[in-house]
């Protein structure tokens, strides 16, 4: 532990498996949240919810998609794909080092 950290334990009031649930429960101030950076993007610009624990960020994770490669894919499935990778190319959060990218509100002293 590095000085003026403090160590201690953090007793689990509620809990929630989905992630619309976690970000609700953050913007009423209930508590922390923890979950991908795409879901708070807009409240980390506006200044509504605030970063913490920035040096515990996990690493990004993958989005794929999947089919099955031994069949004909149909054309409109090529279409979509295309569409998705470029649309989420456009999301900073969606990318490796998104949280760079998302200007946030400078934090309170």
């Amino acid at each position: 532990m590095q000085p003026g950290q403090k160590q201690g334990w953090v007793e689990r009031t509620s809990s929630a498996a989905l992630s619309d649930a976690v970000r609700e429960a953050v913007l009423q101030g209930i508590g922390v949240g923890h979950g991908p950076l795409w879901l708070f993007e807009d409240t980390l610009r506006s200044g509504a919810a605030r970063l913490i624990l920035r040096d515990y960020i996990g690493p990004p994770v993958p989005l794929q998609i999947v089919y099955v490669a031994s069949r004909l894919l149909p054309r409109r499935a090529v279409v979509f794909m295309d569409f998705i990778a470029e649309a989420f190319a456009r999301i900073p959060a969606l990318n490796e080092g998104g949280l760079a990218a998302i200007q946030m509100p400078a934090a309170d002293a």
